[in-house]
């Protein structure tokens, strides 16, 4: 089965080290510097290689587990394709943007920051608790309060079957209602909870915020990204990184130099979750350094 990629493998391609770029044949796959986080390592990666999970993980599936609906998956494609030819046709020039290009982007940072297996699992995980902290004591006392009918308990008992395939009778049925305790119950979002709590409004409620903003284009010789978490800078290529800005600047692209390019991808690193990439191994070098002293220094103190 093929595997589908939580961060773009075109997009990261784009940081292909130099001494080895996509020349369109497999054997010529190009390269990325990569340190992963988790082990402190850096090392020369094929980007088909990372950030991946089964093809079918964007899936939304019946009760049996078999994958049935794929508009997530079409989804991610759709935008990946436009967001791809907007940044080669206008980013690379400097030129504006029109409202759909905007959104193109947009929903693209929004699924970049979104769609990750970490991320989903961080938001859903928040909202398990709320069920089970919050909702099922409420719930749990609703139910031993209420006097259910003999038609209300023969839909609840229809219901169970079908999610369980076990028969209860409706006097079971009414002596469990009474008897219901949460603190025996344990809620746990299924995979399709967790990819439309992830991907439902939220990613078009984010796509908006960021569309409300004045965008600042920065210029650098190298930018680095990775698995981000953060909208506050994004790289769209190794040598542009957008920003998001309340106000605006009077101005919409900045040339910066070497100093504060280095502290943008300081800021970029420090906003990757489990790996960042970059087109040489000396930037990730010096950020890893910086990175330890600053760690030495948290433990000093």
């Amino acid at each position: 089965m093929a595997d589908l990629h939580w961060v773009n493998r075109a997009y990261m391609e784009m940081w292909a080290d130099m001494s080895r770029p996509l020349k369109g044949s497999f054997k010529d796959s190009p390269y990325v510097w990569k340190y992963d986080f988790a082990t402190g390592k850096i090392k020369n990666k094929d980007p088909k290689k990372i950030a991946n999970k089964p093809a079918n993980y964007y899936l939304l599936e019946n009760t049996k587990g078999e994958a049935v609906h794929n508009h997530l998956e079409q989804q991610l494609g759709k935008i990946e394709g436009e967001f791809l030819s907007i940044i080669r046709k206008k980013i690379s020039a400097q030129a504006p943007l029109d409202d759909n290009e905007r959104l193109v982007i947009a929903t693209f940072i929004s699924l970049a920051v979104n769609r990750k297996p970490k991320q989903i699992e961080r938001f859903t995980g928040f909202v398990n608790d709320i069920l089970n902290e919050w909702v099922m004591p409420s719930l749990a006392k609703q139910i031993r309060n209420k006097n259910y009918s003999d038609a209300e308990l023969e839909s609840l008992r229809a219901g169970y079957k079908k999610e369980t395939g076990l028969d209860i009778s409706i006097e079971e049925m009414r002596e469990g209602c009474k008897n219901i305790d949460h603190s025996h119950v344990s809620v746990e979002l299924t995979k399709n909870r967790k990819l439309m709590t992830a991907f439902g409004v939220n990613i078009d409620r984010w796509a908006k915020f960021i569309m409300k903003h004045h965008w600042l284009f920065l210029r650098g010789e190298h930018f680095i990204t990775g698995d981000l978490n953060s909208f506050a800078f994004f790289p769209l290529t190794p040598n542009v990184c957008m920003t998001l800005m309340i106000d605006e600047p009077g101005i919409n692209w900045v040339e910066l130099p070497e100093n504060e390019l280095k502290e943008v991808n300081i800021k970029i690193f420090n906003s990757c979750d489990t790996f960042s990439i970059a087109k040489n191994r000396e930037i990730l070098d010096e950020l890893k350094i910086k990175k330890q002293i600053y760690e030495k220094r948290e433990a000093e103190h």
